[in-house]
Order: structure tokens, then C-alpha cells, then sequence
């Protein structure tokens, strides 16, 4: 499958948009972390745009783990450098982002499998989606491992459908989850080499 410029500039057209909202976050997410309590666990209603919908200020299962918080996933820098981490999670679910409830129509081509952990597997996958008003959302997904190494290019690019796709392959339902826009293509990603992949 040849690379899907059109989606990666479609995606990088949408990061441009999203750019004046991150670049209040610099100024949006440390002010507002000044004023939270220790046991709080979002930003303010007000704010949610900078913060993270589903994990909050004190990051997901992996980030607040004993593994890589250590305990400290409640504290202002831990709880700073999460959220700038993450730093459109809700502008990207409430703005750029929509319900999977509204997909009619879902079509992909390449290889699935494609991931850079927890089994890493170089490939690529497109994905495209029909909304119930017609319109349509894609991505565009990439993984290939520098040489033997543990590292790889990794891109995503459009909305984050992987999950999805899984999902509908498995015959799960994928229904009620709010999907972000992405534009993230990282030269040095991570990559878990299992057997040949």
C-alpha cells in the first residue's frame, strides 16, 4: 500500500488549526495546576480543553504506574509535564473529535497488526470511516523498525481509528467513544520486536 499523502496533509492542515489552542496551553496549564488540590483529578469544566478527558491531570494507568510515576503523579511538575504531554486532549475529543456512534460505514486496506508495541509489527493501514450526515474521517497509520533495532518511524495521522478497527474485526462493538484528530509522526518511536515482526 503506497503512503496516503492526502491524509497526512489533511491531518497536518488540522494541526495548524489546533496551533493557537496549543499554544495557550503553555500559558492555560500552569496557572490553572497552580490552583488544584492534591486529590483533584481534572482541570476546571471551564478549562477542559487542555486537559485530559479520560485520564485527567494525573495521567493514564501506564504514566501514573509504580513503573514510571513512582508515586508522584499527583505533584505539580508530574501533573505539568502530563498535561503538556497531552495537551489537546480535550480540545481534540470536544472540537476536532467525534463519536464513534455515528460511524455507518467503516473500510480499511493494509495489514492490521501494524503497531510498534506491545508486539511490534512494521506495515501500514488506512482506514477510512462514513459519519451518519455523509461525511467521512481517515487515517492513516505507519510503523516501520529501523533496521534490528528497538526503535522505529512511527506515524499517525487523521483520527485515531486503530482502536476501532480492532474492534470492528473482532466483532466488538466500538460504539460511545469519542475519537481525536492526530498528527504525530515520530522518527525514534519506540518498538517491542516479537518474533519476526
Amino acid at each position: 500500500m503506497s503512503i496516503r499523502w492526502s491524509v497526512i496533509f489533511k491531518s497536518f492542515g488540522m494541526a495548524l488549526l489546533s496551533l493557537p489552542v496549543w499554544l495557550l496551553a503553555f500559558i492555560v496549564v500552569p496557572v490553572a495546576l497552580a490552583f488544584r488540590k492534591q486529590e483533584d483529578d481534572h482541570l476546571p469544566h471551564l478549562l477542559r480543553w487542555w486537559d485530559e478527558p479520560t485520564y485527567g491531570i494525573n495521567g493514564d494507568p501506564y504514566w501514573s504506574g509504580p513503573e514510571h510515576a513512582n508515586g508522584h503523579e499527583r505533584e505539580y511538575l508530574w501533573r505539568l509535564r502530563w498535561l503538556f504531554r497531552n495537551s489537546l486532549g480535550g480540545w481534540s475529543h470536544d472540537v476536532m473529535g467525534f463519536d464513534t456512534s455515528r460511524i455507518r460505514v467503516l473500510e480499511w486496506e493494509g495489514d492490521p497488526d501494524t503497531q510498534n508495541i506491545p508486539a511490534g509489527h512494521s506495515g501500514t493501514c488506512y482506514i477510512k470511516v462514513t459519519l451518519d450526515d455523509g461525511s467521512t474521517r481517515e487515517c492513516f497509520y505507519i510503523v516501520k523498525q529501523w533496521g534490528s533495532s528497538n526503535r522505529c518511524f512511527r506515524g499517525y495521522f487523521g483520527y485515531k481509528l486503530m482502536d476501532v478497527l480492532h474492534r470492528y474485526l473482532a466483532a466488538e462493538p466500538f460504539g460511545g467513544n469519542q475519537i481525536q484528530d492526530v498528527f504525530s509522526p515520530n522518527p525514534l518511536m519506540g518498538f517491542k520486536r516479537c518474533g519476526n515482526g
